[in-house]
Parts: C-alpha cells; structure tokens; sequence
C-alpha cells in the first residue's frame, strides 16, 4: 500500500492496483475518456476520484478522469 498526499496535506492511502489506475490516467496524452477502460479499473477510478485523487470531468458528453496534482509518498 501506497499514500498519495492531496491538497491540504491530507495523506490518502492508495491500492497497487489502484495505483496502476493513477499511472494509466497520468501516462494518457490529456483526458482519460472512461470508455478506454475496463469495468474494474472504471470502478477503481471512480473510488479515486471520491478520495480526491483523480478529478471527473465530463467532456462533449462522454466521462473523462484526470489526475489531480498529488505528491506521492511512500511510508
């Protein structure tokens, strides 16, 4: 298990499988259109984005995810 600090300083703990998720969305050239992934990463993105982590954003109609500027930590 990972922490990624959010604004404010708040420490937010993170799955490996979610950070692959967080690695997908960064590594994508813009928005992540939602379609792009499978229903448990879609699923995984989603808790994120409830935590802070990942911003959602709906773009001509269809659901983006982007990554929110965290710092990552290691404990």
């Amino acid at each position: 298990m990972k922490f990624m600090e959010i604004t404010g300083g708040l420490m937010v703990p993170v799955s490996n499988d979610e950070l692959l998720v967080l690695e997908m969305v960064r590594g994508h050239d813009g928005p992540l259109p939602k379609r792009e992934m499978n229903e448990q990463q879609a699923e995984l993105a989603r808790r994120l984005v409830f935590r802070g982590v990942l911003d959602r954003t709906n773009i001509d109609g269809k659901l983006c995810y982007t990554y929110n500027d965290v710092e990552y930590v290691e404990r």
